[in-house]
């Protein structure tokens, strides 16, 4: 079974041969996305009655017998059933008599998470908003009086564009450890104790350092939305970028994601001026393997599989158009966060 987004809720033991699809569906916790893609493309989402579905050995999916699971508000979910042997009529009216009481299961699993949703957000709103810090303290003692977060524990706050993102934290984390809501635009997570292992979001999540109580989520959230961020400006540091390893972009990220309406440092004419030469992309890429290589030449030269002789040229070239001494450290030092910048811009 599964929800509408495709993602597992729950399947049944199987002492037959387990084709490509029900195998990876339960072993990634949701449908692979060419599956998806090929039951949106069949229509089976607006389908009312069971849909017996072909094979289809490109993707290692077996015929199966589609069930929708619908409530008073629309599509809840779907049950799916290998048709090898083929599935009898009165098998399979059999089933969707059964199924009816899992329909009602989960229109009353979602009436209670809209319930929950409501709570949380507003927990969300009280801790991350704009309040005062005794108005954090009180919504802070509500949540844990109520036994929505453990009375003891670090809590970190995650921050991702996308909702669905976050849903594999609240499942393996316990919902009692995990509160999630909007906030300025992100999906926002809070979670008491560690992160659980192995997140492979499809976006990217910003993750904030754990602070010691609850009441000071606000700095873990800001921390998070940085983070995000620059994972987004700088793909390799995600999909899961803790804001503690974000190096040296961590400590940039300011300069031109600044808050509270402060101008971005402008851009150093030097890179611009190396822009502006026909060969401007080979420079700009020679002096960032350069200093990437913290001014060894011959390592760059082997990194770059470039002779000694043609990379010195080079950078002759770019200390003249820049006016910089690359034997200078605070003037490397300039330029690489110059191109640090650069990256997050």
């Amino acid at each position: 079974m599964e929800d509408r987004r495709l993602r597992l809720l729950a399947h049944s033991a199987h002492a037959g041969p387990v084709d490509d699809v029900r195998r990876d569906t339960i072993l990634q916790r949701a449908a692979p996305a060419a599956v998806a893609a090929r039951l949106d493309a069949l229509g089976v989402r607006n389908a009312r009655e069971p849909v017996r579905l072909p094979a289809a050995p490109e993707l290692g999916m077996a015929a199966r017998v589609c069930f929708p699971l619908r409530g008073p508000h629309g599509l809840l979910g779907f049950a799916w059933v290998i048709d090898d042997p083929p599935l009898a009529d009165t098998e399979a009216d059999q089933l969707a008599l059964g199924l009816a009481d899992v329909t009602a299961a989960l229109v009353a699993a979602e009436a209670g998470d809209d319930a929950r949703g409501e709570r949380e957000q507003a927990l969300v709103d009280a801790l991350l908003g704009p309040g005062t810090p005794a108005g954090r303290q009180g919504a802070a003692a509500a949540a844990i009086a109520t036994g929505a977060f453990p009375a003891a524990g670090r809590v970190r706050v995650l921050a991702a564009d996308d909702p669905s993102d976050l849903l594999t934290v609240r499942r393996r984390s316990g919902a009692a450890q995990v509160v999630a809501g909007t906030f300025d635009g992100l999906a926002v997570a809070l979670i008491a104790g560690d992160l659980p292992p192995a997140l492979a979001p499809t976006g990217t999540i910003g993750a904030g350092e754990p602070v010691a109580s609850l009441a000071d989520v606000a700095t873990s959230h800001r921390e998070a939305v940085v983070a995000h961020r620059v994972a987004r400006a700088v793909p390799a540091l995600g999909p899961v970028a803790h804001f503690g390893a974000l190096g040296p972009y961590g400590l940039l990220a300011p300069l031109v994601l600044p808050g509270g309406g402060a101008a971005p440092v402008p851009r150093p004419a030097a890179l611009t001026a190396l822009e502006g030469e026909p060969n401007g992309p080979e420079l700009l890429f020679t002096l960032r393997a350069l200093l990437d290589a913290a001014g060894d030449v011959t390592l760059t030269a082997r990194r770059l599989h470039l002779h000694r002789a043609t990379l010195y040229r080079r950078l002759r070239r770019i200390e003249t158009l820049t006016g910089a001494d690359l034997a200078d450290g605070l003037q490397r030092l300039h330029l690489h966060a110059a191109l640090l910048l650069d990256d997050l811009r």
